[in-house]
């Protein structure tokens, strides 16, 4: 593994620790506080009362920082794009250690993981000036690692330095260094079709279904009666609802025949 990446994997190392030390203190000040509130109002009610304001702040502020900023940051102290690099560099690590076909398996899982976490969970506010100087580039590169990274990595055919200059260009946000990565993936590789997503491939299964023809023609039919019924009802001044109401026959024997149509027109 290049000597840059196992440098920067260490820092993160050193800093993801830190970090859980500082929310574990903070964690226990704000739990503390919390708990002698509660006493003051179990033993000394009519203290309480004086500074009843401050103490339902105090109870309200501290509970949830503790839930939903000490703890999440307690199990995910790095942001997303250090995660990402740590991803990418466990990749190489598998990679060095065996060129089976299992070992470029648990790659694409991390290769896939790093993108994910980039495109999903980086956060805007913590890069703000970096991500808008360089917004065309980092979608180039979302672009690249989908396109082209995960399936050569599928493939077995991803050369390990390349991984290397991907781990590099995210451990120090390196406008110049993503911007060669890209250059060097687009020269190196042909970028591929985007596979289709999990939920297209059930829409498209289902739909192929006989119900989901039923279904997907019902929706044709009915829908094309409505805009039809719509556009008659504004022609002749009518309230459109007015227009359904009195006339359902339209509606119903128009969809189904439309819809009857429609099926018939597929089987052919």
């Amino acid at each position: 593994m290049h000597n840059d990446i196992e440098k920067a994997l260490l820092r993160l190392k050193i800093e993801a620790k830190e970090i859980r030390k500082k929310m574990r203190i903070r964690i226990a000040i704000f739990s503390f506080l919390v708990i002698i509130t509660y006493l003051i109002w179990l033993y000394f009610p009519s203290q309480l009362g004086a500074f009843f304001g401050l103490w339902v702040l105090v109870i309200f502020f501290a509970g949830a920082y503790i839930f939903f900023g000490a703890i999440p940051k307690l199990f995910n102290p790095l942001s997303p794009e250090y995660i990402a690099f740590k991803s990418v560099a466990e990749a190489i690590e598998i990679l060095e250690k065996s060129n089976e076909p299992i070992a470029y398996e648990e790659a694409y899982r991390c290769i896939k993981k790093a993108r994910n976490k980039l495109e999903y969970d980086m956060e805007l506010s913590e890069v703000t000036s970096w991500y808008h100087s360089i917004d065309e580039i980092l979608n180039q590169f979302f672009e690249n690692l989908e396109l082209i990274v995960l399936p050569e990595v599928a493939e077995s055919n991803i050369k390990i330095e390349h991984l290397e200059e991907i781990a590099l260009a995210l451990s120090g946000l390196d406008i110049e260094a993503i911007k060669k990565v890209n250059a060097t993936l687009e020269t190196s590789y042909k970028k591929r079709p985007a596979p289709p997503r999990k939920g297209e491939i059930l829409v498209k299964i289902f739909r192929e279904t006989s119900v989901g023809k039923l279904l997907t023609s019902l929706a044709m039919g009915f829908g094309l009666i409505l805009i039809i019924s719509f556009v008659f009802a504004i022609g002749t001044e009518q309230e459109f609802m007015t227009f359904l109401r009195e006339n359902p026959e339209i509606v119903i024997l128009g969809g189904l025949g439309i819809s009857g149509i429609s099926i018939w027109k597929r089987k052919k």
